[in-house]
C-alpha cells in the first residue's frame, strides 16, 4: 500500500482569506512542507484570474512554476494545482516544465460533462490526474456508482471522497469508503478529504486507516492547523503525528510547527475557523455550508434563528446548492 499526505493549506485555506497569504508566507509554507517531507503540496488554483503574486490563484502554469523555482526546493514533493473546469479555460492547462506535475479536477455533478476534455488534455501533457467530485454526500449510492464508472473510464491516478458539507459520521463514511473501494480499480488511489463540521475528520481518518491500511493506495488531504473553508479541514499536524507513531512514517514535525507559528496563527487571528454549532447543524442536515455562513456571519442571526431556517431548508430539500436569494427570503419570514 502507498500512503501519501497531501497538504492543501494554500489551496483550501484560500477560502478563508481569498488566497491572500502574501508572497513571503506562501513561500514559507511551501518550503516548510517540503522540509517536513510531505508527499504532495497543493499550492493553489489554476483559474481565470488576473495574477497577483500575493494570492494563490494562478493564471498559468508558468506562474506556478516560477513560484516553485524561487522556493529552491529539493524536488522531493509532488506539486499540485486544483482546476475547476467551470472556472478555468482549458488553454491555461499547458506544460512548461515538470515541477508542477499533478492536477486535481474538482467538479459538481452537473459539471462532470466538462471534465473529460480537460482530463485528457492534461493527461496528454504528462500530468498525474486526480478527480475530486464535490459534495459527494448529495449523491445517492446509485449515483455514486454511476459516477465512479464514468471516472474509471478516464483511468485517473486517483479519485477522492470529498465530504464538502462535513456531515459524515462513522457509519456513513464507512459506507462511502466501501462503495469507492469496491468500484475503483485496485491500483487507483483513494483520496480522503474531510471537513470539521462534526469534529470527526481526524477520527474518520483513523478509522479508515484501521480498515484499509495495507489494502488500498491512499492519499489523505489535510492542512496546517486545519485551515480551510470554515469550519476547516483535517489538521496536517495530527495526521503526521499519527502516521509517524502508528504507521512507520518519517515526516518531520518541526517544519510543520514552524509554519503554523510563522504563518497560520496570524491567519487565524484575522478570521477564525474550527468547530462551531452553526456549521455542525449544516453538516448534520447535509446542507451547503454557505447557508450557515450567510445567516451568522453576514446577517448576524443568533443560533436559534439559524437552526430554525436550516431545518426549513432541509425540509424543502434546497440544501445541495447555495441560493442567496432563497436564504434572504427565509430571513424575511422570521
Amino acid at each position: 500500500m502507498n500512503l501519501k499526505v497531501l497538504d492543501c493549506t494554500l489551496r483550501d485555506g484560500a477560502h478563508v482569506n481569498q488566497g491572500r497569504f502574501g508572497l513571503a508566507a506562501i513561500k514559507n509554507v511551501i518550503q516548510s512542507l517540503e522540509l517536513a517531507k510531505i508527499d504532495i503540496i497543493e499550492i493553489g488554483f489554476l483559474q481565470d484570474v488576473v495574477y497577483d503574486e500575493d494570492i494563490v490563484f494562478f493564471d498559468s502554469i508558468t506562474r506556478a512554476e516560477s513560484l516553485i523555482t524561487s522556493c529552491n526546493l529539493g524536488g522531493n514533493a509532488d506539486i499540485s494545482l486544483m482546476v475547476r473546469p467551470d472556472r478555468c479555460s482549458i488553454e491555461r492547462l499547458d506544460k512548461v516544465a515538470s515541477i508542477v506535475n499533478t492536477i486535481r479536477f474538482a467538479f459538481y455533478a452537473e459539471d462532470f460533462n466538462k471534465v473529460p476534455a480537460y482530463f485528457h488534455h492534461a493527461r496528454a501533457l504528462g500530468y498525474k490526474c486526480f478527480l475530486n467530485p464535490v459534495a459527494i454526500t448529495t449523491y445517492s449510492q446509485d449515483q455514486i456508482k454511476s459516477l465512479l464508472d464514468s471516472c474509471t473510464d478516464l483511468k485517473p491516478d486517483g479519485v477522492s471522497i470529498v465530504d464538502t458539507f462535513g456531515g459524515s459520521t462513522l457509519d456513513s463514511f464507512r459506507e462511502l469508503t466501501d462503495i469507492f473501494d469496491g468500484n475503483l480499480p485496485e491500483k487507483s488511489y483513494l483520496g480522503i478529504h474531510l471537513h470539521e463540521n462534526l469534529s470527526l475528520s481526524f477520527g474518520l481518518v483513523q478509522d479508515y486507516l484501521k480498515a484499509y491500511f495495507g489494502q488500498r493506495d491512499t492519499i489523505i488531504d489535510c492542512s496546517l492547523l486545519g485551515m480551510g473553508r470554515i469550519p476547516g479541514n483535517t489538521p496536517t499536524e495530527l495526521v503526521v503525528d499519527l502516521l509517524n507513531g502508528s504507521y512507520d512514517c518519517s515526516y518531520d514535525m518541526q517544519p510543520i510547527m514552524n509554519a503554523i507559528n510563522d504563518v497560520i496563527n496570524a491567519e487565524m487571528i484575522k478570521r477564525r475557523w474550527g468547530y462551531s454549532p452553526e456549521y455542525m447543524l449544516s453538516g448534520s442536515l447535509n446542507l451547503h455550508r454557505s447557508y450557515a455562513e450567510f445567516f451568522v456571519e453576514h446577517r448576524g442571526l443568533d443560533l436559534k434563528s439559524c437552526a430554525v431556517l436550516m431545518k426549513i431548508i432541509s425540509s424543502e430539500r434546497r440544501g445541495a446548492r447555495y441560493d442567496e436569494a432563497y436564504a434572504i427570503s427565509l430571513i424575511e419570514t422570521l
